[in-house]
């Protein structure tokens, strides 16, 4: 039937186990609303194994600044109809040692004003006294984004907070507001810097956006140090792509040389050359001679200007590649990290290697197939560009790696 008819009907049914419907709400909603109640309701009664509440907590897209963050125990149900806490029961499932539960709010309302940096800002920050859940939360008077921290301990209030949109307002939530111990600023200097750098990387500021980044990665902190060191990992894949434009930037100024670069007609000058040998004076020779020098020098400083860029094009490259390699290290299971190096390769013309990340790329994430496909048609190209050139067998390796750079 209709979603009017089905909601009078689940007027009758307990759909959560502790929470009926509430009977007076639901008819005083606007139908747009109803429809949205329905589908959380349904939800719940087709698959009431799984928890499921109309306060869930959600799965995040893979993004390379939001950091896993260790979990002690499972993310809590937030059980009734509008968000409401059943606070006896949620305290029961909770570790000793865990001290509050902020839910960071991950609506569209939210994440349009930076809510997964908001995220990724906790999760960097927060000890394991503290659990972050990314959520949906109810509709709010506080401005985005915005978390609710909820303490695990009976007789402490919970808060909610507004506009945190800083890393420093995140640092302020959980050491003022929560008055949680062994937030490092170490680590809350290292989070800033690199939110820098991303701010700078998004304006196209590269230079900028590469000394944030170093900065962050200078900073002795403890996430940078042990095995659980996965925010240097993010931010060397971050630095690498800002490498990686760099080196594009300085492609692209090479092209535009030698696009404009016009050689000379060697068979030209010399007929030119024998004219005015024969026809004319010693004036008119050395006229032609001074031409011919001209053209030379001009010839040899385009000359340098090219093996200049290609240079600083390779050093880039080189940067680029350091940083991707190791953060495959760092961060064995992120299918991205693999795909920024087996990018980074296959400008390096190391068309093998680059081959072999992009399996492991899909190896990790199966949904990738299609992307990693249409990239592995592209190494098959360079690959037949790169063995036409070598079976010329005419140039040396410096030059051989100048054309490719440039045509390829």
């Amino acid at each position: 039937g209709s979603p009017i008819q089905a909601l009078e009907y689940l007027q009758y049914i307990p759909y959560h186990p502790d929470t009926p419907v509430v009977k007076k709400s639901i008819p005083m909603m606007p139908c747009k609303t109803k429809k949205w109640v329905l589908l959380g309701c349904l939800i719940v009664i087709l698959d009431e194994s799984s928890e499921v509440s109309c306060f869930p907590t959600i799965p995040l897209p893979h993004h390379e600044a939001v950091i896993k963050h260790p979990i002690n125990s499972q993310a809590l149900s937030m059980s009734g109809l509008f968000g409401e806490v059943q606070e006896t029961q949620r305290r029961k499932n909770v570790s000793d040692t865990l001290e509050w539960q902020i839910y960071v709010d991950q609506s569209k309302s939210s994440l349009d004003r930076g809510g997964s940096a908001t995220l990724d800002a906790f999760c960097g920050l927060s000890s394991t006294k503290v659990q972050i859940i990314p959520a949906i939360l109810p509709k709010s008077k506080n401005r985005f984004p915005w978390v609710r921290c909820m303490s695990t301990k009976i007789g402490i209030t919970n808060v909610d907070v507004g506009n945190v949109d800083s890393v420093d307002k995140v640092y302020r939530v959980l050491t003022k507001h929560l008055k949680v111990k062994d937030v490092s600023p170490e680590t809350c200097d290292c989070l800033r810097w690199k939110y820098k750098g991303n701010s700078y990387l998004e304006q196209g500021y590269l230079d900028l956006a590469i000394d944030a980044y170093n900065q962050a990665l200078s900073k002795p902190t403890s996430m940078m140090m042990g095995n659980d060191n996965k925010q240097e990992g993010v931010i060397l894949l971050l630095r690498a792509s800002a490498f990686l434009q760099r080196a594009q930037a300085q492609k692209s100024t090479l092209t535009k040389i030698t696009q404009e670069w016009v050689l000379p007609d060697v068979q030209e000058q010399q007929e030119l050359f024998v004219e005015s040998c024969n026809n004319g004076g010693l004036g008119v020779v050395n006229s032609v001679l001074n031409q011919i020098q001209s053209d030379g020098r001009k010839q040899k400083q385009i000359m340098r200007q090219i093996q200049y860029h290609h240079g600083l094009y390779q050093y880039a490259l080189l940067r680029a590649a350091k940083d991707a390699l190791r953060a495959t290290e760092i961060l064995p299971n992120y299918p991205t990290s693999f795909l920024r190096a087996a990018e980074v390769l296959s400008e390096l013309w190391n068309l093998g290697e680059s081959r072999r990340y992009l399996e492991r790329a899909l190896t990790l994430d199966d949904t990738l197939e299609e992307s990693v496909s249409l990239l592995l048609e592209g190494l098959e190209r360079r690959q037949q560009i790169l063995d036409n050139a070598r079976a010329t067998q005419e140039w040396p390796d410096d030059s051989l790696r100048l054309a490719l750079d440039i045509a390829a």
